[in-house]
């Protein structure tokens, strides 16, 4: 005999989540995942009011309101999204770092290095047959060096 089992309604309540806003989709309205400091995940949909909020907000730590279901840890969470605000993030510094370039001179200085100031110094890094060659064609040919090696590498 096999018996059916009733899973308890979850009625929507109204949520405030944090996280970072990790994916944005477009194709069957506005929508998103969103994952939240406690590791949760969130799918979120948005009114098009908030779509020129999206674009800067992609990849941010975010707060985010609205009327939804919570996530579990075996069930990502819905919520239909009223209200998104930018917030700082613990780790809005490290990621920060990823996303931005340094400048030269920062790099530089994190390198401790500075600029080549004689053509010797040049040739002892960068040979001289190096120097008549296409950089162009050295880089396609390394990188499909380094191509055939992942691939012999992987098996």
């Amino acid at each position: 005999m096999i018996r059916s089992v009733k899973r308890p309604t979850v009625e929507p309540r109204k949520h405030r989540v944090i996280g970072r806003l990790d994916r944005l989709d477009g194709h069957e309205g506005l929508s998103g995942t969103l994952w939240d400091r406690d590791g949760r995940v969130w799918t979120c949909t948005f009114p098009p009011a908030l779509e020129a909020d999206l674009r800067t907000l992609w990849r941010q730590w975010v707060e985010v309101v609205g009327v939804g279901v919570l996530a579990t840890p075996d069930a990502r969470g819905k919520l239909e999204v009223e209200t998104i605000r930018p917030v700082e993030g613990p780790l809005e510094e490290r990621g920060r770092r990823f996303w931005t370039a340094p400048t030269l001179d920062r790099l530089a200085v994190e390198q401790g290095v500075g600029p080549i100031e004689t053509v010797e110094e040049l040739l002892s890094v960068w040979g001289e047959e190096r120097l008549e060659a296409d950089p162009f064609e050295e880089l396609v040919t390394e990188r499909a060096r380094r191509r055939l090696e992942a691939n012999a590498a992987r098996g």
